[in-house]
């Protein structure tokens, strides 16, 4: 069995400008991609209550690995790693986030995956995750984002139906940020469902238990793209018990494309009962212009009508491999 590692091929990767991502080993049933991104960016905050501001360096270096593996001729194993470094201001570096870890196996019958690895809810609260910036992307919804140790099936059918389902074993997390800790579980299914017309309508519903509290949430989005426009919505419906409090939150989002530039406008807004400290609402506009498939500088504006809470300009240089 012929093996050809591309040990030169990383660094072609790095200063190319023709594709994303650089096959650096292949052989003849298995495949590794590495994958990066470099984004320097600048974010100003200005209190909206308030006549001060403050400027901070927003930049990190993201990079992962993709593996693939022909098990049987039906039969695939699949394999994901992503890392994030925080730049710091000076030469400092203390931050580290493993965003994603997870393998499993996929064939005709569905995908099945172990490990840190997005939620069920991701099919449609990705919808409205659209900011061309580093800012937050579903700061109204209850979304379970990327979680560790959580088992995962996902297929499409017809390709028109995809159906998702996930389940998170017990796991510790940090309760309240003094090394105190306490466990959390969950599982969530979901389901997209694709037209011919451009059209996709989602749903998911999902469960989490963090220490003795329960959160459900009900996700409900539609999703329309024609040509160069694509507009979304989705809304979420959250109930938490023993008191803490509920909440219902929506997040639209409106994105048209045109050459190599875009832009995007998203309105997020979150009611939470009894708790004034927890409302979003928020308008963000942002706009990209992609020099090619590699390169691309970005702005985005945040405005914030919740009182006391700050303003966002942010620009930013990306490039991707």
């Amino acid at each position: 069995m012929k093996k050809t590692l591309l040990a030169t091929a990383i660094l072609t990767g790095l200063v190319s400008t023709a594709q994303a991502g650089v096959t650096v080993f292949k052989d003849d049933s298995s495949q590794v991609d590495l994958k990066g991104r470099i984004y320097a960016g600048y974010i100003n905050q200005d209190n909206n209550d308030a006549d001060k501001s403050r400027g901070s360096s927003d930049a990190y270096f993201r990079l992962g690995l993709d593996g693939k593996s022909q098990l049987t001729e039906d039969l695939k194993a699949i394999g994901k790693l992503e890392m994030q470094w925080a730049i710091a201001d000076d030469d400092k570096q203390d931050t580290t986030r493993t965003r994603l870890a997870y393998a499993g196996v996929q064939s005709a019958l569905g995908t099945v995956t172990f490990g840190r690895q997005y939620a069920t809810d991701e099919m449609v609260a990705d919808w409205t995750d659209s900011a061309v910036s580093n800012v937050p992307g579903n700061d109204a919804l209850n979304e379970f984002g990327r979680e560790s140790s959580v088992l995962k099936f996902e297929n499409t059918y017809m390709d028109a139906l995809t159906v998702g389902a996930h389940m998170q074993l017990e796991n510790s997390y940090d309760a309240d940020e003094k090394d105190d800790t306490d466990e959390k579980s969950g599982y969530g299914i979901g389901a997209v469902f694709a037209t011919d017309l451009g059209l996709e309508l989602g749903a998911t519903y999902g469960i989490e238990t963090k220490g003795d509290i329960d959160t459900d949430t009900i996700l409900l989005g539609a999703q329309y793209k024609i040509a160069d426009l694509t507009a979304a919505v989705v809304y979420d419906i959250t109930h938490k018990d023993k008191d803490e409090a509920s909440h219902n939150a929506l997040e639209t989002s409106l994105a048209y494309g045109f050459g190599k530039a875009s832009v995007v406008g998203r309105y997020l807004q979150k009611d939470v009962d009894g708790k004034a400290d927890y409302t979003v609402e928020q308008f963000t506009f942002g706009a990209a212009y992609k020099f090619n498939k590699n390169f691309r500088v970005v702005a985005e504006y945040v405005a914030d009508q919740v009182k006391d809470q700050d303003d966002l300009y942010t620009f930013a240089a990306r490039y991707d491999f």
